[in-house]
């Protein structure tokens, strides 16, 4: 599991992925809410376990949120 601490904007090629499923879940762990995001393995796999679990904080949902308005035009 990783808890993002940082974003910053970098400039790199993105290739398109096979699409996976995921879930969420939102926790209150000493009064700060936290939501957890699990990727699984694409039908591809073999295996279809977890392959990446990020944890967000409410600074990092504020920016991603922002991130998301400024790329694809969400209004409040």
């Amino acid at each position: 599991m990783a808890r993002i601490r940082n974003l910053k904007a970098v400039s790199k090629h993105i290739n398109r992925h096979d699409p996976v499923d995921a879930e969420y879940t939102i926790q209150t762990v000493k009064g700060e809410n936290l939501i957890n995001l699990i990727t699984y393995g694409s039908d591809k796999c073999k295996t279809n376990g977890t392959k990446q679990t990020l944890l967000f904080d409410e600074n990092i949902a504020y920016q991603l949120y922002k991130i998301f308005q400024s790329v694809y035009g969400f209004k409040d």
